[in-house]
């Protein structure tokens, strides 16, 4: 199927609902995703491309999105920077494994906030889909 969870949600959302159904940060998660495009093609058949990148560009310049946030590294402390990271890019099994190597309990790292904005792991989670 796709390479990751986030990829799959955007094109099942995308066949179910249409290209207008998309959000902002989803539109933005297929132009920073590198298996993207080639996902959505084995999976619908369809080039995406060449069929709706301008009209990704285009919405995402009328609503002034930033994009500089999907693609930035999290500057967060020492190593939950990496723990940021991970959950941005939706690494189940990254987090786990970050989860079990750390020595703090789990719910300390858990409420840990990236200082540049006093987002958790989870916002970020959540924010990918």
């Amino acid at each position: 199927m796709a390479a990751n969870d986030t990829n799959k949600f955007i094109i099942i959302k995308f066949m179910r609902k249409g290209f207008t159904a998309l959000s902002a940060e989803e539109l933005a998660s297929t132009m920073v995703s590198p298996d993207f495009t080639a996902d959505f093609q084995r999976i619908t058949k369809e080039n995406w491309v060449a069929n709706y990148q301008f009209k990704v560009v285009e919405r995402l310049s009328k609503c002034n999105f930033n994009l500089k946030w999907k693609t930035r590294p999290t500057s967060g402390v020492g190593y939950m920077a990496n723990f940021f990271d991970l959950c941005k890019r939706g690494d189940i099994g990254g987090i786990l494994k970050f989860l079990r190597e750390k020595y703090k309990p789990e719910q300390e790292i858990l409420e840990e906030v990236d200082p540049t904005n006093n987002k958790t792991g989870l916002h970020y989670a959540v924010e990918e889909g």
